[in-house]
């Protein structure tokens, strides 16, 4: 045979004892995280240090002829997790500089590569491209080279 209790029975919700409370509130609060009432407020997580990406630039050949190839090649040091513009400024062996541009890299994207034709005679002589500082994005800077010169010859 069971015996039965000879005090009634109570449950946690329903104890007279000034203890049992706290002990459930703290149980509760490591539950969900918290070190307890008494505990000193987390510090907040440090933001992440923002990414600098330092942008360069390449070219081949450095000796062109009229009717071949040149490839510009820029490049990032690091990832970006957002979409960037570089701007560059051509200067043409006979005439001002040029703005030219943008070079648009998309989020991770770290190297853009792109072929230009040397179609016409007029463009013989030496060539000048350089990365514009005054307009890089926010956390790009200039990285090495900034610039590349070349030469388009008959």
């Amino acid at each position: 045979m069971v015996s039965q209790p000879t005090e009634p029975f109570e449950t946690p919700w329903r104890q007279t004892d000034s203890t049992r409370p706290s002990l459930l509130l703290s149980a509760a609060l490591l539950a969900f995280g918290c070190n307890g009432p008494l505990a000193a407020p987390s510090d907040p997580p440090d933001d992440p240090e923002p990414t600098t990406a330092a942008v360069s630039v390449e070219i081949e050949p450095t000796t062109a002829r009229v009717g071949s190839y040149t490839t510009q090649t820029y490049r990032l040091t690091v990832p970006l997790d957002h979409d960037v513009d570089v701007w560059t400024e051509v200067t043409p062996p006979t005439s001002d500089s040029y703005e030219s541009g943008p070079i648009d890299f998309t989020a991770g994207t770290t190297t853009r590569v792109f072929t230009s034709g040397i179609l016409s005679a007029d463009k013989v002589g030496d060539w000048t491209m350089r990365i514009v500082e005054d307009r890089l994005p926010a956390g790009v800077v200039l990285g090495s080279p900034s610039s590349v010169t070349w030469s388009v010859v008959q």
